[in-house]
């Protein structure tokens, strides 16, 4: 099969984890032999315009057999939430990237990834080509911002939704988020390249004297991963929680430590907190991350705990089990519908007494964990293969009600 993919946000140079699921769906599909083509939109407002002007991305480029076609445009109207002005500069983005070097192929199914606004350009495709489309839908805009959705949006989006072949939801939270917009869907879990892991897993030396680059000797460490776009996203992500309950633990523990990947504009905020707690000494920055550093990190960490407050899936936490970490994770909406208690701890989320325990727990049992368990879920539930099937199945499907 030939596939369009028309991500809603995709990996830059300057974050190369960006929309990491989107690419691995891709990869999956590589692999299982099929042809995959990404389309995207890079859009800039006046805020980001020295960005604009600083664009380093290629225009066409093919990665792992993957092409890549990508453009730069500038939306002058795009709001700082990004559901509104931005539609139609996108949408022009990818017809006109389309237009000029993929019109004369025949792709069988286009999959966008997110209804706003990969959705909007999937169906404006279809309706022009007559190509079938389907959507996955992670966004947890639905849940957590509505207000930022339009009323016109509303409508676009449920048409999307409807004129769409099938609706693929992350979790059964994202399934629940859209449901005043989508009646019907399935549930199709992200797909992780497990690969980098399982290779860093294998390579891992049995050496706690190193098992963070901080230059101390640590009892236990704990890693945490958080995109840091803006302050709004760290709140979200618990990590001031997180470092509460740190704080907390290293009274008792004083030779715990706590390595936080991921970089952006709050990163400021998380300095300032972390000054404020008087922590500086216990808790490592390490910066934005690629994937292969993210599986360096997790493979010298202990446990790996995020507790968010709202997910729609958890990447995040599958890459750790993947290692073989146990995971500490709030309810959020998506890991607890995967995490039970031979892999991890739920706890309540915003609770600072129950992760604050949960965290003393992993220190005091961690060697009830099995990590090879924990790398057979990750490999048995979410590894490309896995994934990559349902996807292919799912696919064939829609092309025969294409074709009667």
């Amino acid at each position: 099969m030939k596939i369009l993919m028309i991500p809603s946000f995709f990996r830059t140079q300057d974050d190369p984890t960006l929309g990491e699921f989107f690419f691995n769906q891709a990869k999956a599909l590589i692999k299982l032999g099929h042809h995959v083509d990404i389309v995207y939109c890079d859009t800039y407002s006046v805020k980001y315009l020295k960005k604009y002007f600083h664009y380093r991305e290629k225009e066409v480029e093919h990665f792992q057999g993957i092409g890549i076609y990508r453009c730069r445009k500038f939306a002058p109207l795009k709001r700082k939430s990004g559901m509104k002005g931005n539609r139609q500069v996108f949408c022009r983005g990818i017809r006109r990237l389309f237009q000029r070097y993929l019109a004369d192929q025949e792709y069988d199914l286009i999959h966008a990834q997110c209804c706003l606004w990969g959705g909007a350009a999937a169906r404006e495709l279809s309706q022009i080509y007559g190509i079938p489309y389907v959507v996955t839908e992670h966004s947890s805009v639905f849940a957590l911002h509505p207000e930022d959705i339009g009323k016109r949006d509303k409508i676009l989006a449920k048409q999307i939704y409807e004129e769409a072949g099938q609706v693929i939801c992350v979790s059964k939270t994202c399934q629940d988020s859209i449901h005043e917009y989508c009646k019907r869907s399935c549930i199709i879990g992200n797909a992780i390249d497990l690969d980098i892991f399982e290779e860093q897993s294998l390579n891992q030396k049995d050496d706690s004297a190193g098992k963070v680059n901080i230059g101390v000797k640590s009892d236990f460490v704990f890693m945490t991963l958080c995109y840091m776009k803006n302050e709004a996203q760290l709140i979200n992500k618990g990590i001031p929680l997180l470092l509460q309950a740190f704080g907390n633990v290293v009274k008792k523990y004083d030779n715990c430590r706590l390595y936080v990947g991921g970089g952006g504009d709050g990163e400021k905020m998380l300095r300032h907190l972390i000054e404020e707690m008087g922590l500086s000494e216990k808790i490592v920055l390490g910066g934005a991350l690629t994937q292969k550093e993210v599986a360096e990190q997790l493979g010298r960490c202990d446990c790996f705990v995020l507790p968010s407050r709202y997910e729609t899936f958890g990447v995040a936490y599958v890459e750790a089990l993947a290692m073989g970490k146990p995971v500490i994770a709030a309810q959020s909406g998506g890991p607890e519908y995967f995490i039970d208690e031979s892999l991890g701890i739920i706890v309540p989320k915003d609770d600072l007494e129950k992760l604050t325990e949960a965290m003393f727990h992993m220190i005091e049992e961690y060697d009830g964990y099995d990590p090879q368990e924990l790398k057979k879920v990750a490999r048995e539930k979410f590894s490309l293969q896995a994934v990559g099937k349902q996807l292919v199945e799912l696919y064939q499907k829609e092309i025969i009600k294409k074709n009667g």
